[in-house]
């Protein structure tokens, strides 16, 4: 079988998915019990015992929505004839030879193309491993798509990895929304010591 019959297909981690049906599944049990706690309180007044568990529902299922949507739906696909990026609220068919470039960054592999750069939010990359430069699944899974990228294109597979000055930069920046992060709670830790 060629490289160009291929069909690949990236989800977020299973730490991420697992952990987003477990709160799912909460947010539908705490939900239900709202909302069966309002239907059978007997002090209250019709309407009430009606709208309550409706609004809880409502909102309980919204939460389940958002949650599914971002940490279950996202999904990087590699097709004979694009690459697939199903993000949380967009979705982007890119062709071979439009790309450019595949970036990990913190949040989610960047793909540069002619016009854009398009995140797939499936594959995060964290932020310490950005600072220390340590090569993970999303480091993987780029080297993957430009070797694909470059025997469809015929191109090198090295033009399609990031540069130095890219990972030079994408390290730059992780460190500094790490230490941006780490003064805030910091700073936040400080301040409601200061105030007791």
């Amino acid at each position: 079988m060629s490289i160009q019959a291929e069909f690949s297909i990236w989800r977020t981690p299973r730490t991420f998915r697992g952990f987003a049906w477990l709160l799912i599944a909460s947010l539908a049990a705490l939900g239900g019990y709202i909302a069966g706690a309002g239907i059978a309180d007997e002090e209250l007044g019709l309407l009430d015992r009606v709208i309550g568990p409706l609004v809880a529902a409502t909102l309980f299922g919204l939460g389940a929505f958002l949650i599914y949507r971002s940490f279950i739906l996202p999904y990087l696909a590699a097709t004979p004839n694009r690459v697939i990026v199903r993000n949380p609220i967009r979705n982007y068919l890119i062709r071979w030879a439009d790309v450019h470039e595949f970036i990990p960054t913190d949040f989610g592999l960047a793909i540069r193309t002619n016009d854009a750069v398009i995140r797939a939010w499936a594959i995060p990359k964290s932020r310490i491993a950005l600072a220390r430069g340590h090569r993970t699944r999303a480091d993987e899974i780029a080297s993957a798509l430009a070797l694909r990228a470059a025997q469809i294109t015929h191109r090198r597979p090295e033009s399609l990895e990031p540069t130095r000055e890219d990972l030079r930069q994408t390290r730059k920046s992780a460190r500094r929304a790490i230490t941006v992060g780490t003064a805030a709670i910091l700073a936040g830790s400080i301040f409601r010591a200061l105030r007791r």
